[in-house]
């Protein structure tokens, strides 16, 4: 039971989260979910649910890989990790992406924000 005090549009939001956590499971996003998600939340008045979950799946890849293959500058706010992806994603051909939508959102951050290559990474190989 929530507490009273709990706004309705806070209901709302964390009814429509659980919901979408269930119905994900485990499976893999696909590249199209991902592009229809990005599509939807760079758009002008977009969907607010696919806008949140373009945000959270995308913030959560370049969590991932933050500091060893994606460096993104600090500071960087999670809409514009998102829209970098939808670019990516928009200019490249589809044979450029990975095999889901993660594997896609990663390649497009680390082709966005490479790390500095480290010379004694090379030397250990």
């Amino acid at each position: 039971m929530l507490p009273s005090r709990v706004s309705f549009p806070v209901t709302v939001l964390m009814t429509v989260l659980l919901l979408q956590t269930a119905a994900a499971r485990a499976e893999f996003i696909s590249n199209e979910q991902l592009l229809d998600w990005l599509n939807e939340a760079t758009r002008r008045g977009g969907s607010f649910k696919d806008t949140t979950l373009a945000l959270g799946f995308v913030s959560a890849v370049h969590d991932l890989d933050a500091g060893r293959e994606i460096c993104a500058p600090g500071g960087l706010r999670a809409r514009e990790l998102l829209k970098k992806v939808h670019e990516w994603m928009r200019g490249n051909s589809q044979s450029a992406w990975g095999a889901n939508g993660a594997a896609t959102a990663r390649q497009a951050l680390i082709e966005t924000y490479p790390c500095p290559r480290n010379p004694a990474d090379d030397a250990r190989r």
